[in-house]
């Protein structure tokens, strides 16, 4: 707490806005994959058309599902449904385009796996034995295609990536848009970068662009983990990484609450409110219980 009240209001601000751009940007990117496929198409009696008001209020409702329900997927399942009601676009075209949401995330989180390399490197051979660096990298890098592979041969995973494909297949999306939604990407994640900078300069440390990257790769893996929110794994990730950076841990500690006061304290907040205010709560409901399938069939 000490810490916290000693941060600079400033870039505490800065950072607060600084998601907000993103969560525009994340709406923009998915507006334009929706037109991409086609959802501005539809006849007009059919549909309102993927506004950006629309989705910019769904995006923002999902992500308070997101947060309070385990695994993500009610998350999902919510803003597929809440989207349909609100522009009346076929459910194939959003789950669709929900797809292609998350696939224009990989080009970018893959450049900053590779850029996240360097500052491995140097945590792992603080001696200078680069044999050994390289050693470890290449088994860590080992390791993780392992897992990959064998998460893939999982039946739950598997039906999943089968249902991804087949999806995905039959609805194609405009290369020109595709590619908007690309850079979009690449802007949400320069975003998280220049966010985590401005936390941890709110509270005095001063992080290089070779530290920020892991730290958002981290917090990222962390989100993954299927706890309520990432709840747990996202705090104990940054706050251990802060402190092979050489930050103290009281700041650490500091640094890893206002980030997750903002990305997850106040975006929950703020979703749930957007929630109630568009009568999201049926829907809401519906997510929770198909997530609570889906776990029962994993």
């Amino acid at each position: 707490m000490v810490q916290l009240r000693a941060a600079s209001p400033v870039l505490a601000v800065a950072a607060v806005l600084t998601y907000a751009i993103g969560v525009l940007i994340a709406s923009l990117r998915w507006q334009r994959i929706l037109r991409g496929i086609g959802a501005d198409s539809l006849p007009a009696v059919e549909r309102r058309g993927p506004r950006l008001r629309d989705v910019l209020l769904t995006y923002l409702s999902s992500i308070f599902v997101n947060n309070v329900t385990p695994g993500r997927v009610g998350g999902e399942v919510f803003r597929v449904a809440m989207l349909r009601r609100r522009t009346g676009i076929e459910t194939k075209l959003i789950v669709a385009s929900a797809g292609y949401d998350r696939l224009t995330d990989i080009i970018p989180l893959a450049l900053l796996g590779v850029l996240s390399l360097p500052t491995l490197y140097r945590l792992l051979a603080p001696s200078g034995s680069s044999l050994a660096t390289a050693g470890w990298v290449a088994l860590g890098l080992a390791l993780a295609a392992a897992a990959l592979l064998g998460l893939r041969r999982l039946p739950r995973v598997q039906r999943w990536t089968d249902s991804w494909r087949q999806r995905l297949a039959t609805i194609s999306i405009r290369r020109q848009d595709f590619q908007w939604a690309v850079g979009f990407g690449f802007l949400l994640w320069a975003q998280d970068l220049l966010r985590l900078t401005l936390v941890a300069a709110a509270l005095h440390v001063y992080l290089s662009p070779w530290q920020v990257i892991p730290l958002s790769m981290v917090a990222t893996l962390g989100g993954l983990v299927p706890t309520i929110g990432g709840l747990g794994a996202v705090e104990g990730g940054l706050t251990a990484a802060l402190c092979l950076f050489g930050v103290p841990l009281d700041k650490a500690l500091a640094i890893t609450a206002l980030e997750r006061g903002i990305s997850y304290v106040l975006s929950t907040s703020v979703g749930g409110i957007v929630l109630m205010l568009v009568g999201g709560g049926e829907l809401w409901q519906m997510s929770r219980k198909s997530a609570k399938a889906e776990g029962e069939a994993a």
